[in-house]
């Protein structure tokens, strides 16, 4: 029984000899003795995590989140190392400074490859609050403040000379708020190439442990078309005090949008097309996943296309059966484009759909408004049924496009439509 021979310096072994037959005499002809040395090393005590890794500090909240809540608080771990115990459970102390809360934890010994610990089994839930009479001592919960201090302490039983100690900062949650801006440190969600985008995080206090010492956090761009990725260190700017408590969090380079064959990741460049939508992630160390923030990159019209009123469709032909987005693009080069409403007509000429303006919303401005020189995109502008809700078939279509724009040229609303064919094969 290994366990029982913790913290024995002595072995004695007792050797009987049975016969069953008097004529003959036992004879012991060899004994040995195997054990496992183990390393003590000098004892410590620490604050941890579940999984026994030592923790900076920890985060706690008002209340206890749930497992499927979105927010995260860290619970109570001790571990004591190297500590030479005949029992298997020990008892430690964890003290709040300031709200001078109380609670008493069991340690489990475990034996974990070659060293020795004891680890507390489950976590110590952690409370903020903001008055003493909200404090109740042993009550398996601790009731703390923000930026209280914890401190526990263990003195060995066989050795009442090894007293060691450890304290740790708990900090209250906070949730910080991210933004994508443009160069004129306006939050957007629309950006064009050959542009910067930058990230800024506020609210973010509780990041800052340190008053005199600049915290900093990390925010990733990537973009999923074309499976670049830039991470951005965000430094914390100084506050009113004239100390890092601003809780607030930017950075002097933003990321540099721009279409090229030629980057590699982390180069502070993003590689990005036309129609692309870029993410924009930040985690939270008190959010369970991370914050996203999604820009898109709307598909422009170059000045050389000096058209009163542009109308694509794509893909053309178009096969139903393969599940891929219907889109249609719509812009004008005199100034800003209002889509009224759309009518499809067959090879002879019937009428086969109409859609009004209300059906009719830009994915990248929300509205069936799109500015001068930039596209507003469709898609799956058309259902591939007539008015009477009944499917077409394969065949060649007509869409008229019937739409105003503002003239930024003479100040004046002209009315106007196009055409445009396409193919649908069912």
């Amino acid at each position: 029984n290994v366990n029982s021979l913790r913290g024995v310096e002595r072995i004695g072994v007792v050797i009987s000899f049975i016969s069953f037959r008097s004529a003959l005499t036992p004879r012991l002809d060899k004994w040995r003795v195997t054990w496992t040395e183990v390393s003590a090393g000098p004892p410590s005590i620490q604050f941890v995590n579940a999984e026994g890794e030592a923790k900076d500090f920890y985060t706690a909240a008002g209340f206890i989140p749930l497992p499927e809540d979105s927010l995260f608080a860290d619970q109570i771990y001790v571990q004591l190392n190297n500590v030479l115990e005949s029992t298997d459970t020990l008892t430690v102390q964890v003290l709040s400074d300031g709200s001078l809360d109380e609670e008493t934890v069991p340690a489990v010994y475990n034996l974990q490859g070659d060293r020795i610990r004891y680890l507390t089994p489950e976590g110590l839930p952690a409370i903020i609050v903001t008055s003493p009479d909200s404090v109740f001592r042993n009550d398996g919960t601790m009731q703390i403040y923000d930026r209280d201090q914890l401190s526990t302490e263990f003195a060995s039983i066989s050795r009442p000379s090894e007293i060691v100690s450890d304290s740790i900062l708990v900090v209250e949650g906070m949730l910080g708020q991210l933004h994508v801006e443009n160069a004129q440190h306006q939050s957007i969600s629309i950006s064009q190439l050959d542009q910067r985008i930058y990230a800024r995080v506020t609210g973010e206090r509780d990041r800052s442990l340190n008053l005199v010492q600049q915290d900093s956090i990390q925010v990733s761009f990537f973009n999923p078309q074309t499976d670049d990725r830039e991470d951005m260190r965000l430094y914390e700017i100084v506050g009113t005090s004239g100390q890092f408590d601003s809780g607030e969090f930017t950075s002097q380079n933003g990321v540099f949008l721009r279409n090229t064959l030629n980057y590699t990741i982390n180069d502070g460049v993003l590689y990005a097309r036309p129609g692309n939508n870029i993410i924009v992630e930040y985690q939270d160390n008190f959010r369970r996943t991370p914050t996203r923030i999604y820009v898109s990159i709307p598909d422009t019209i170059g000045i050389q296309m000096a058209r009163a009123l542009t109308c694509e469709v794509a893909p053309n032909p178009y096969y139903s059966n393969r599940g891929v987005n219907f889109r249609m693009r719509l812009g004008s080069s005199l100034g800003e484009l209002t889509v009224e409403k759309l009518e499809i007509y067959n090879l002879a000429g019937e009428r086969v759909a109409e859609k009004s303006a209300e059906d009719l919303v830009f994915a990248d401005w929300g509205s069936n408004v799109a500015p001068r020189n930039q596209y507003g995109i469709l898609n799956n502008w058309w259902n591939l049924e007539n008015d009477s809700g009944d499917p077409i078939s394969s065949g060649t279509y007509w869409v008229k496009v019937y739409a105003q724009v503002l003239n930024q040229g003479t100040d004046v609303t002209e009315k106007l439509n196009v055409l445009a064919k396409f193919v649908v094969i069912r």
